[in-house]
C-alpha cells in the first residue's frame, strides 16, 4: 500500500484484486469506477484509492485495467501537487485531488507500466 498526505487528507492506494463489478460481496465499495482500454471486458488489475479526512473515508475510487500486471509498490503511484498518478497494468491514471475525479488516462505501454 502507498500512503500520501495531501493538505488535511490522507490518501491510500492499494491492491483490491477481489473486487468484482456489480457484486454485493465486495469487501470494499467505491464511489467512482475508472477503466482503462478493454478493462470492462478483461479486468486484470484493480487498485483501490481511499481519501480520508480525520480517519473517515470521504471519497473512494477503483482503477481497473487490462494487459500486464503492475502491483502497488513504491514507484507505482505518485502525488504531484493536486494530482495523483497511478500505474495500473498498461495504463496511467491521473486523478484530481481531493475528489479523485478522473482527469485523464493513457495507455503507456503495449504490455505493462512498471513505474512512474
Amino acid at each position: 500500500m502507498n500512503t500520501y498526505q495531501y493538505n488535511d487528507f490522507r490518501i491510500e492506494v492499494f491492491d483490491d484484486q477481489t473486487f468484482t463489478l456489480d457484486s454485493a460481496d465486495n469487501k470494499n465499495s467505491y464511489l467512482h469506477h475508472y477503466f482503462g482500454d478493454h478493462a470492462k471486458d478483461f479486468p486484470i488489475l484493480k487498485h483501490g484509492i481511499n481519501v480520508y479526512k480525520e480517519e473517515e473515508i470521504i471519497v473512494s475510487c477503483i482503477v481497473i485495467s487490462s494487459a500486464g500486471a503492475t502491483g502497488i509498490h513504491e514507484n507505482s503511484s505518485l502525488l504531484c501537487n493536486d494530482r495523483l498518478l497511478v500505474c495500473c497494468c498498461d495504463t496511467v491514471f491521473c486523478l484530481a485531488l481531493p475528489q479523485i475525479h478522473l482527469n485523464w488516462h493513457v495507455r503507456c505501454d503495449m504490455a505493462t507500466c512498471f513505474q512512474i
